[in-house]
């Protein structure tokens, strides 16, 4: 083989090597971009027997969210920041999120910055003296397609949901302890009889000429006998 020959297979098989290299990189990049394009929508509801205001107030204050959701271990919140620590399937998984936008009484919306990536929106609607609760979530897994055998992800979304039904157990809980607590603290309903004036059988009710009776009693007039 000649020189000139050797030198001519030589820069043919690197410019193929080159080639083959580009050409891997960018099937890896596409993959990994499809591998962080993959989301997963989550979606459930659940009918609270509270008014509106109520349930939304209760979501909005972040921090007491552990007293009524059982894996929701902590809450701390810095402004429109906060950040969660949960335990789902025996795992402690903690994340920084940003609170994007707040109607009062209507919808909540927000974003992970730290974590696992996920967006969401939950909304508040009335039904009579109840409310219907709403959340929509877009999970972003970061193994992609593969995600779906861990059970973390596997199991997200019913754990979405023991966390909505756990919510509304707990505030309608309290309702009815609130309820209880105010019947058994009503003072009795004053009766008429309750402070009638003493009797006496010759001069008829004891009392002071001229003083009124608290308000609510009744004095007794007995009818005159009739004379023959």
């Amino acid at each position: 083989m000649t020189q000139e020959k050797f030198w001519s297979g030589f820069a043919a098989g690197a410019a193929v090597g080159v080639l083959a290299g580009i050409g891997g990189v960018l099937a890896l990049k596409r993959s990994s971009e499809g591998a962080d394009t993959h989301v997963v929508r989550l979606e459930k509801s659940v009918n609270i027997g509270r008014p509106v205001n109520a349930v939304f107030s209760a979501w909005q204050n972040l921090e007491r969210l552990p007293r009524f959701i059982s894996f929701v271990k902590r809450i701390e919140r810095f402004g429109t920041q906060s950040r969660w620590l949960v335990n789902i399937d025996g795992r402690d998984v903690e994340w920084d999120a940003q609170i994007t936008q707040v109607i009062s009484n209507q919808s909540i919306g927000w974003k992970s910055l730290s974590g696992p990536y996920h967006t969401g929106r939950i909304t508040f609607a009335p039904l009579g003296d109840q409310t219907v609760v709403h959340v929509v979530m877009n999970y972003a897994p970061p193994l992609g397609g593969f995600s779906s055998m861990l059970p973390i992800e596997q199991h997200l979304q019913q754990w979405i949901e023991r966390g909505l039904r756990e919510f509304k157990a707990a505030l309608e809980r309290e309702a009815g302890t609130r309820e209880q607590q105010s019947a058994e603290w009503e003072p009795l309903q004053r009766t008429g009889t309750e402070a009638a004036e003493p009797w006496n059988s010759s001069t008829g009710p004891v009392g002071t000429p001229g003083k009124r009776s608290a308000p609510g009693t009744v004095s007794y007039t007995r009818p005159p006998k009739d004379k023959y």
